[in-house]
């Protein structure tokens, strides 16, 4: 049992020796990264990756104008389209209601001699006297 207790002690020593050298190499290497602006990460240098990102962030902004000034054209188009719509409709409304109102007063006369002129409720509640 003793011997084994050494052999492991051995072998420990060992391990921490290997640890030691691997921490030094590890620190060297990072050092060279930091020397060289390189992203221990993602491997590319620094000033690479933050290119990348000011294009991206160009490339958003850029096509967020677009979609910008896209949403304005088609504001003016709907607003211009809104305004032909009303008219055609305040034009085509206009003999329909001017109809419906002389059907209205002509209900509303009948009705009111008829009953001697009383109310009932015809083409917007009471009838023409």
């Amino acid at each position: 049992m003793e011997a084994k207790f050494e052999e492991v002690e051995r072998n420990l020593a060992h391990c921490e020796l290997k640890n030691g050298d691997i921490r030094k190499q590890l620190d060297s290497c990072l050092l060279l990264l930091a020397a060289g602006n390189i992203d221990p990460v993602l491997g590319q240098t620094i000033a690479e990756a933050e290119e990348q990102n000011e294009e991206l962030q160009n490339n958003v902004m850029t096509v967020s104008r677009a979609v910008l000034e896209e949403l304005g054209t088609f504001s003016k188009n709907m607003s211009a389209h809104r305004q032909q719509l009303q008219k055609v409709m305040q034009k085509n409304n206009q003999p329909v209601m001017q109809s419906g109102a002389a059907h209205c007063g002509k209900r509303a006369v009948f009705f009111g001699t008829r009953r001697n002129g009383e109310g009932h409720g015809v083409c917007g509640g009471t009838a023409a006297r």
